[in-house]
């Protein structure tokens, strides 16, 4: 994202389960254009395990090949060049995120600060969850959240 200042601005998301094997994760990201990284993440907060991070690489001829990719029409061609069925597509309301995630949120993190508040890296990592509300009120007019269901063509 890009401030009114012109400086660019990172937001990110994490999810700990997704509803498609890797694969197909990997297939979409290369149907829509992009090259799928997948690079290990590790991190003592988050899981003993670690993690992968999917990052989608932009071809040098991105902007001529793509020159509007993430609206609807794109996805929705991409998702057909893939070779899956679509299903159905619909855009989250704006009160779902307040009502079910940003709201619940918010209560969670001022709890944790307490249980955490001799701790700062704790206490940092809340500070930055904390920040996505306040973009997602600050931009929400800028983006939304399409959903798309689509499944394998049999």
């Amino acid at each position: 994202m890009r401030e009114e200042s012109g400086a660019a601005k990172v937001i990110h998301d994490r999810h700990f389960m997704s509803l498609f094997p890797r694969t197909v994760w990997l297939e979409l990201i290369s149907a829509a254009g992009f090259e799928p990284l997948v690079v290990p993440f590790e991190h003592s907060s988050y899981s003993d395990n670690g993690q992968e991070v999917f990052l989608r690489l932009r071809p040098a001829s991105f902007e001529a090949d793509y020159p509007i990719m993430g609206r609807i029409p794109d996805v929705l061609a991409a998702i057909e060049r893939s070779g899956l069925s679509l299903i159905g597509h619909f855009t989250l309301p704006d009160e779902a995120w307040w009502n079910d995630f940003y709201t619940p949120m918010e209560t969670r993190i001022e709890e944790l600060r307490g249980k955490y508040r001799a701790d700062d890296e704790a206490l940092a990592v809340l500070d930055q969850l904390g920040q996505e509300p306040e973009m997602h009120q600050k931009y929400s007019d800028c983006y939304a959240y399409e959903f798309f269901v689509a499944r394998r063509a049999e």
